[in-house]
């Protein structure tokens, strides 16, 4: 005799006199071991599936595999395994013993799928809470927009009215749609592989979230109309990209979303044409397995708010992208924004090896209408045959102003790595290497500021300020290696006409010719604090203009460590000894304590202003703001332009004594008619 592991029945052995004994015993442990748990195992699912045919009149009657004691021990859901006219609604009538199928289109042929479900009452899959539409494929259905027609769209939503119900396309079909038809949005649609929407008309969803498709599945045809009320995420495949003239899939998903949203693009694309992007529109890949080729000297990506005040766009996103060229082009480029404001171009990669592009990105200004607010950051560019990233107008008034470049990498532009014209705008945080031309240059421009950029290894200048630039701020940035097939003509950094820019703190190495350069026709420039080292050459700073003041500026990188100024964050407008600036009046040479003012470091021996001044006479008078160190003989001058109201702006450097005072004189016009705005922008440090 043995027992059995589990339960502990007795196993009887071979011959063993006592096995109805074993019988015996056994029972009563079984009966008492499941006789307490009898109930849950009566209700462990169940699960049958019966076919059945629909009946318009009488319904289909099923009856149940199981029979139960209540309706809610069980649930059905129904689907159609043939469409061979209108089936409408499926709905279903329970009994304990049998259910019965039914369908609101006058239907005695096509069959059905019951998938019977025990224990419990699962709303979603049957009785009246749940309702599944079916749109008949029926081919005599000329348009599937005009209600009278039974088992079309427009028919199958005017039965549904305002209750939660999803309506299902059957496959491989064409769905016409001549009449407009508005799918509201209590309405899922779930098109069948091969099911597709065309036709002259109009189909109008509350939003792209009614549809239930993949996104490599084509639903929409060329010649329909499709509208998205509210704002959503669509893909180009749903209007059946086929790699030769891609953006049309792209300006139709574009045209849909009538309120903005998001158009995902997951595939390689071929562009035969510039896809101009609506207002309030991202563009959004996963990175170079989403790329774009364009064929032919286009722009891939066009961004412009057209050509006629006060057109504009604006709130566009273009991310994680790949942009390419033909390799060919001579004009053309990855991205184009023209009068546009608030987009923003990220993480994308703009050409590459042999798949280059005329320019990267080109920002313009033009026919009255601004390019401002912008943000270029983050992405890779590769080899483009001109300007990788290129900011410009020529269209006067109009402005390419406040933009943000930043932290792009460049490598190998065919001219420039990012080339400026226009003002206040910021080139941050960016590398660039190996370009043809500069590495970063701006011209014809104003108050724009350069700051913690890499430019190494261009055949011409790392940075250069051309062409009447002027108030521009060049600092932190590390400029190495240019001018690298040693002409000995470019530099460093270099002004070439450029008036009133400050050049502090950069870090400029092995540059030819000079490290940084001022040319004859720059004047009233500060370079300060910077570190320069190189072996070509004068290996220093050289100064061929006029009025410009260069100090502090350290030689060889023994000193890289131990640079001499410090950038604060702007204090916003100062007072004078406690008092206001505005509403000055001729003041003879006066003592400014800072420490009234400002908090002086303990170590520093000198300032960096910006100021700003404007005198209501002084189209009449010689108006100026002149500050110096106190017993000093050096003045810093500003003087007001000579027009009525009128704004001057300068950076000043000036030292001050031992106790942190400095002096300062005004003449004004006329008793409180000059106004000057100061403001700090960093410290002269021992």
């Amino acid at each position: 005799m043995s027992n059995t592991s589990n339960l502990d029945l007795e196993r009887p052995d071979k011959g063993d006199a006592e096995w109805h004994t074993s019988l015996n015993s056994n029972m009563l442990k079984l009966d008492t071991g499941y006789g307490n748990n009898v109930s849950t195992i009566a209700d462990l699912p169940q699960m049958y599936i019966e076919t059945g045919t629909f009946n318009y009149t009488t319904g289909d009657v099923i009856t149940l595999p199981v029979t139960v004691d209540a309706t809610n021990e069980y649930g059905v859901e129904i689907t159609p395994t043939s469409w061979g006219s209108a089936i409408g609604d499926i709905y279903v009538t329970k009994t304990t013993s049998q259910f019965t199928v039914h369908c609101s289109s006058d239907n005695t042929a096509d069959t059905f799928e019951a998938v019977i479900y025990y224990i419990g009452d699962i709303a979603s899959y049957g009785g009246s809470i749940y309702r599944r539409w079916y749109v008949s494929p029926d081919a005599g259905i000329a348009d599937h927009g005009d209600d009278t027609e039974t088992g079309s769209l427009a028919w199958v939503l005017d039965q549904i009215g305002a209750t939660l119900a999803t309506v299902e396309l059957p496959g491989n079909k064409t769905y016409t749609i001549t009449t407009a038809t508005v799918v509201p949005e209590n309405v899922n649609v779930i098109p069948q592989k091969g099911a597709v929407f065309d036709g002259a008309g109009t189909l109008t969803f509350d939003n792209a979230s009614q549809i239930d498709a993949s996104q490599n599945q084509q639903i929409f045809g060329s010649s329909i109309t499709v509208v998205f009320t509210n704002s959503g995420t669509v893909y180009p495949e749903w209007w059946g990209v086929d790699g030769t003239a891609d953006q049309v899939q792209f300006i139709a998903a574009d045209t849909s979303l009538s309120s903005g949203g998001k158009i995902l693009a997951f595939g390689a694309y071929i562009f035969s044409a510039t896809y101009t992007i609506s207002s309030n529109i991202t563009v959004l890949g996963i990175g170079k397995s989403s790329s774009i080729t364009t064929i032919g000297d286009i722009y891939a990506l066009t961004i412009s708010g057209g050509a006629v005040y006060p057109n504009d766009s604006r709130g566009i996103i273009v991310s994680d992208l790949a942009l390419y060229g033909p390799n060919t082009s001579i004009a053309g480029g990855g991205v184009y924004m023209q009068n546009c404001h608030e987009c923003i171009i990220r993480n994308n990669t703009i050409s590459d090896t042999n798949k280059g592009l005329f320019y990267g990105i080109h920002l313009d200004g033009a026919l009255n209408n601004d390019a401002d607010n912008n943000i270029i950051a983050n992405n890779v560019f590769a080899q483009t045959l001109d300007t990788s990233i290129y900011l410009y107008t020529n269209a006067l008034p109009a402005a390419v102003e406040e933009n943000v470049i930043q932290g792009n990498v460049i490598t190998g532009a065919g001219r420039n790595g990012i080339s400026l014209v226009g003002n206040r705008n910021t080139i941050i945080g960016n590398t660039v290497e190996e370009s043809g031309w500069h590495g970063i240059v701006i011209s014809a421009c104003s108050w724009n500021t350069i700051t913690g950029n890499t430019s190494c290894e261009s055949v011409r200048s790392g940075i250069s300020l051309e062409s009447l630039a002027v108030h521009n701020t060049v600092t932190g940035n590390v400029v190495k290696d240019n001018d690298v097939n040693n002409t000995a003509i470019y530099n460093g950094i270099q002004c070439v006409n450029g008036d009133r820019n400050t050049i502090i703190g950069n870090i400029c190495i092995e540059n030819d010719n000079y490290e940084i350069y001022l040319d004859t026709n720059s004047s009233n420039n500060i370079v300060l604090g910077n570190t320069v080292y190189g072996t070509d050459h004068e290996n220093t700073i050289v100064d061929s203009g006029t009025r410009n003041q260069v100090s502090h500026n350290l030689k060889g990188l023994q000193d890289i460590s131990a640079h001499h100024f410090k950038i604060t964050s702007p204090a916003g407008t100062l007072t004078i000894n406690g008092g206001a600036t505005t509403g000055l009046t001729t003041v003879a040479m006066t003592d400014w304590d800072l420490d009234t003012d400002l908090t002086v470091p303990s170590n520093a021996i000198g300032v960096l202003f910006e100021v700003a001044i404007q005198d209501s006479g002084a189209a009449g008078t010689d108006c100026f703001f002149k500050l110096q160190q106190k017993g000093g003989d050096q003045e810093y001058t500003i003087r007001c332009m000579p027009a009525n109201d009128r704004w001057n702006h300068a950076n000043m450097i000036v030292e001050f004594d031992t106790n942190k005072n400095l002096q300062y004189q005004v003449l004004a016009s006329g008793a409180g008619t000059l106004d000057a705005v100061i403001k700090l922008i960093g410290w002269i440090l021992e």
